[in-house]
């Protein structure tokens, strides 16, 4: 169920995203690049918030069995030339 309303939520914020970019540059208040530079800039700062609220989580590494290591996985890559 929850799966069924983050899905539905997310095609409603891209339909009203569209439909707020026809506003915006149909009435020419912004010129096309501007607009796209504070789009760009506003995703920017909205991904930035979303990773620090994300990266305060406790994250857990991924378990590695016993005796691997990365220089065990890299080396013969290296050896055989990549």
């Amino acid at each position: 169920m929850k799966k069924i309303l983050l899905t539905t939520f997310a095609l409603f914020a891209f339909a009203f995203n569209s439909i707020l970019c026809r506003m915006a540059l149909g009435k020419d208040e912004i010129d096309a690049a501007s607009f796209t530079v504070v789009r760009l800039a506003s995703g920017a700062a909205v991904l930035a918030v979303i990773s620090y609220f994300f990266s305060r989580r406790k994250c857990r590494s991924p378990r590695v069995s016993k005796g691997v290591t990365l220089k065990s996985r890299v080396t013969p890559l290296l050896t055989r030339g990549l």
